[in-house]
């Protein structure tokens, strides 16, 4: 009997949102080609040649159709909720119903719609006297431009975020909207530019006996990377340590997760594999979010592709990807294909190109950010490199090199290794 693909059901089906769930499903649910899982072909699997398990798609519909009825529901609630308080006058309550819409939309990756509902919250309370609130819809329209890419829209939503709130006297604000204005430069690769962002926020907790705070160790943590990044190890150790000690008074569990990955970053730009290898381990001994799994479990495979460990790398790569189809967080698979192409090309294949084609073609489907295509981009160039392809390598860094120019005109952008974790 032959076997459909993921690929086929991608290309009949009607790209139509109704269907999303549907299809997300179908990629949940598939499996490697069990007539090719252990030959040549099978190491080269991405997720478009795996079999689709029809019956467990189907088994899937009703509760499918159940979690998009309850997503409707909540939603026509929020929007519900929002016109009951505008007709009672309280502005401010209307936002928040249309910030709590917008938070849904956030969490399965439909930016658009996350980035719509919060200008919607702006509106609902603009000319109010009371202007926090709009700073939090502004920050949060700001995130959601972010996720989709327009850094530009990001990078100005944080700005007259920053302004309202300390206009407003609202120091925790404000230090939100900078570290978000940073996370923004982080993207477009002007690593000193984002530092002076962090460090001002530092600045405005200073301000207030405010203690540990989940901005605190946000700002040590991206300081940390601006640090490594400028090739500072010494500066990057000290707010790593700063970090940590944060998240322990916290009890932040996540924020450990965090700094532990961060750590295990340090050792490896520090040329110690083995203890980021350890590093990383312990991450994932602690980490509960799908996304902080597949990220740990990429720089996992890296830390032990430099110890020349290719078939425990490749390992840690599959982890990787079958925690990112289950958990249904496809939008990570690119760095997943990323690590697994130089995995591929390390053990000699010749074809390890496919999985930069992959990794392309789910940024184009999935609406990814420029800056995850720069980095595809600038991984395939370095593959054709390796291969003796210098036509190929070159054209490849071209359309990467267009796309920083786009991201930034300042002169201290660069890419960050395929490994790079990014600004939380």
């Amino acid at each position: 009997m032959s076997h459909m693909r993921v690929d086929e059901v991608r290309g009949l089906l009607p790209d139509l949102e109704e269907l999303r769930p549907l299809l997300d499903r179908v990629i949940a649910t598939s499996a490697p080609d069990p007539e090719r899982r252990w030959s040549t072909a099978g190491e080269l699997e991405t997720v478009g040649s795996r079999v689709v398990r029809l019956d467990e798609v189907e088994e899937g519909i009703p509760a499918a159709v159940e979690r998009v009825r309850a997503e409707l529901m909540a939603l026509y609630a929020a929007v519900t909720a929002a016109l009951r308080a505008l007709e009672r006058g309280d502005r401010r309550e209307a936002a928040d119903a249309f910030l709590r819409a917008g938070e849904a939309e956030e969490r399965v990756w439909r930016m658009e719609r996350a980035e719509a509902w919060a200008l919607a919250a702006y509106k609902a309370v603009e000319g109010e006297r009371d202007r926090r609130p709009g700073a939090l819809a502004l920050r949060r329209a700001a995130r959601a431009a972010r996720g989709r890419g327009r850094l530009p829209d990001a990078a100005a939503r944080y700005e007259e975020a920053y302004g309202v709130a300390l206009a407003s006297g609202d120091v925790e604000g404000a230090v939100t909207a900078a570290i978000g204005r940073g996370n923004v430069d982080v993207d477009r690769g002007l690593w000193s530019r984002a530092g002076g962002w962090y460090r001002r926020a530092l600045e405005l907790l200073g301000e207030e006996p405010s203690g540990p705070t989940p901005d605190r160790w946000h700002a040590y943590q991206n300081l940390s990377i601006v640090a490594r990044r400028a090739g500072d190890l010494e500066e990057s150790r000290a707010w790593l340590v700063r970090a940590e000690e944060v998240a322990r008074t916290l009890g932040d569990e996540a924020a450990l997760v965090e700094v532990e990955n961060g750590w295990g970053m340090w050792a490896l730009v520090s040329d110690d594999a083995r203890e980021a290898e350890r590093r990383f381990r312990r991450a994932l001994a602690a980490a509960t979010d799908p996304k902080s799994l597949v990220t740990v479990s990429v720089n996992l495979g890296h830390a032990l592709l430099a110890q020349g460990r290719t078939v425990e790398a490749g390992e840690a790569g599959r982890d990787a990807e079958v925690e990112a189809l289950r958990a249904g967080v496809v939008v990570k698979l690119p760095e997943v294909y990323r690590l697994l192409g130089e995995v591929a090309a390390v053990r000699g294949h010749a074809d390890a190109f496919v999985f930069h084609e992959r990794a392309l073609e789910i940024i184009e489907a999935w609406a990814l950010p420029a800056w995850e295509r720069a980095e595809t981009l600038e991984a395939y160039a370095r593959l054709a490199e390796r291969d003796g392809d210098e036509e190929l390598a070159r054209a490849r860094r071209r359309e990467a090199d267009a796309l920083r120019r786009e991201l930034s005109t300042e002169e201290d952008h660069g890419a960050p290794p395929p490994h790079e974790e990014r600004a939380p």
